[in-house]
């Protein structure tokens, strides 16, 4: 799993993402990544893109959760286990 947000705490969003009824949401998809895969973002995100094109991809967890008045949403996709 590789999260982009590795600089910053979900938590310290800027307030004009906190408002009330604001759902935020994390998508997070769990690929095999290889070493070429990990040399840039835009690899990793061109993998990711590639399996979600080619129907690698399911969604496996859905969650909503209501932290301190906001809602916050989880998106899990993981590799289909018959994709090539």
């Amino acid at each position: 799993m590789v999260d982009f947000n590795l600089t910053e705490n979900y938590e310290t969003y800027p307030d004009s993402y906190k408002k009330k009824g604001t759902l935020r949401t994390v998508v997070e998809i769990r690929l095999d990544l290889d070493l070429h895969d990990l040399q840039s973002r835009d690899s990793i995100y061109n993998k990711c893109l590639y399996a979600m094109q080619k129907d690698q991809l399911y969604l496996s967890e859905d969650i909503v959760q209501d932290v301190h008045g906001q809602e916050r949403q989880l998106l899990v996709f993981d590799k289909k286990k018959h994709a090539a």
